[in-house]
């Protein structure tokens, strides 16, 4: 007899209708291109800004897979006029700061985030722990009393419509957009501008610190970088004397030019993104370049296609003895306060069987919200009429009619479930997955065991353990005449804020979930 591997792949929707061309949700795939602006910039140039990258870098696809653009505001609203005072400001602050020498090396960090009013940042408290005095430099550098033109700059900064800079607002905003791009596994490709590589440092390092992403999964390209730390490719204009200005505070300030460009009358400081940087063919060439390389070395984060696998592993003599397997979420709650010993208000007997051992049928809580689950099974199967392995489902449970006892070819079976919904998961947070299988013999034989594993989207496993239900001597009977298994999966969002869920509510946007698994009372039918 010829065996051969049959992968089948059929749809389950849980207690709804199928929908049998519904995308998986959870696919790793596609990239973000996100822009983060610099200061002076209204929403609408920053806008402008993201289109004219996006027309410049020209992908729709890459790698045959989507790519989306965001923009990563950067709500300073300052007056334009104002950037050009950065070099004095720069200048006073660097002669207050050599006492720091190297031994903190983000020392031009601190300085943009005192500029946004940020004096109480992580940097800046690192600092002080090394500098105490620096403290007091914070109030001296920014004292009204030490130049007219640094009062007047710090006012610009300050003077927001009806209210101060809010730096903790952008912040927030940033990193639920690197929450939802994370969550969903995409490749990341951000451009910055001006102060806007700020955050996009910042941004860089919250994304390291999200599972399943390390530095192969995103990429930076720096222009008109305001700050000598760099995550990536940079272009900074010879021309640029608004960045440039900041060299004679120090070699370390920012980074050297790298491309020789003419002063225009355009854009006489030389700084702005479309007039100067895209505006230019050497500087828009470098940055096009720079662009294409970040997405071509970017790699899929270590993340899986799906939200949770539930792998059920049925010893031969389970298999040979019992009836297939039903799946079915059966309840949701918040509160996550199921049901009590044996979970048995979720089963039903029907009466195909009235003779003993009967017939039992999971049975959902009357206002269970399911999440959809795939069930992508690998088994051996010797000689079959159906030579492609296709196996018809409906929605709800297992759906597949089988025949009882017939064991297939008395080899064991491993079915896995994929849980594919990763968007706008309800907001119980906590959901029961149900497997019952009835029995066909009550006097079965030994070694009738089955191995259940659950695993996350990160693949960090859950649950690992083996149930065995065989007789407790040869020729004896099962002490369940059906069993089956209650698995809680867990996707929360219970860590964000009411103003942070209004946020990703308003912008469309799937944040992310914190997982979990832990496994309730089996299900045993007594005899």
């Amino acid at each position: 007899m010829n065996k051969h591997l049959i992968t089948m792949m059929f749809i389950v929707l849980a207690s709804q209708p199928l929908h049998a061309a519904t995308s998986n949700e959870c696919e790793v795939s596609g990239y973000t291109f996100g822009f983060f602006n610099g200061v002076a910039n209204t929403f609408l140039s920053a806008t402008r800004g993201l289109n004219e990258l996006q027309r410049q870098a020209g992908y729709s696809q890459y790698n045959g897979e989507d790519v989306e653009y965001t923009l990563f505001y950067n709500d300073s609203r300052i007056d334009e006029s104002a950037i050009y005072v950065l070099g004095d400001l720069a200048e006073t602050f660097d002669q207050r700061t050599n006492e720091l020498d190297q031994r903190v090396a983000q020392r031009w960090e601190a300085f943009w985030d005192v500029i946004n009013g940020r004096s109480n940042s992580s940097i800046i408290e690192r600092i002080i722990s090394i500098v105490p005095a620096f403290a007091q430099l914070i109030t001296d550098v920014f004292s009204t009393a030490v130049n007219e033109s640094i009062t007047r700059f710090l006012e610009a900064l300050s003077s927001l419509t009806g209210g101060t800079i809010n730096t903790g607002e952008v912040r927030m905003q940033h990193q639920l957009i690197n929450d939802s791009n994370t969550w969903l596994g995409k490749k990341l490709v951000y451009v910055a501008h001006s102060q806007g590589n700020l955050w996009a440092n910042e941004s860089f390092n919250y994304v390291l610190g999200q599972e399943g992403y390390s530095a192969d999964n995103i990429a930076i390209v720096h222009i008109a970088p305001a700050s000598p730390i760099l995550n990536g490719d940079y272009v900074l204009s010879s021309s640029d004397f608004v960045i440039n200005g900041l060299q004679f505070t120090g070699p370390t300030s920012v980074p050297l030019p790298n491309a020789l460009l003419p002063i225009t009358r355009t854009d006489p400081s030389g700084h702005m993104l479309i007039e100067s940087y895209l505006g230019q063919s050497k500087t828009r060439t470098k940055i096009k370049s720079q662009i294409s390389n970040a997405f071509d070395r970017l790699s899929k984060p270590e993340m899986e296609d799906y939200l949770f696998q539930l792998s059920f592993e049925y010893s031969a003599n389970f298999v040979q003895h019992h009836e297939k397997a039903q799946f079915d979420f059966i309840d949701s709650k918040k509160d996550r306060k199921y049901c009590d010993f044996f979970c048995y208000e979720y089963l039903t007997r029907t009466s195909e069987r009235p003779t003993y051992p009967h017939i039992y049928e999971l049975k959902p809580a009357e206002n269970v919200k399911p999440l959809i689950f795939v069930e992508r099974k690998e088994e051996q199967d010797e000689e079959t009429n159906n030579e492609d392995g296709a196996e018809e489902s409906s929605g709800g449970g297992d759906g597949a009619e089988t025949e009882e006892g017939t064991g297939e070819d008395m080899q064991g079976k491993t079915r896995n479930i994929h849980v594919e919904t990763c968007q706008k998961i309800p907001e119980e947070g906590s959901f029961l997955f149900g497997e019952f299988s009835n029995i066909t013999d009550l006097s079965s034989p030994l070694d009738m065991t089955k191995k259940l594993k659950v695993i996350d989207r990160y693949g960090d496993t859950w649950i690992s353990k083996t149930r065995d239900v065989s007789p407790r001597y040869e020729d004896g009977y099962s002490p369940c005449a059906g069993n089956g298994e209650n698995i809680e999966i867990i996707a929360s969002q219970a860590h964000y804020t009411s103003k942070q869920k209004s946020y990703l509510e308003k912008n469309d946007l799937s944040g992310n979930y914190r997982t979990g698994s832990t496994d309730l009372d089996g299900t045993c039918i007594l005899h």
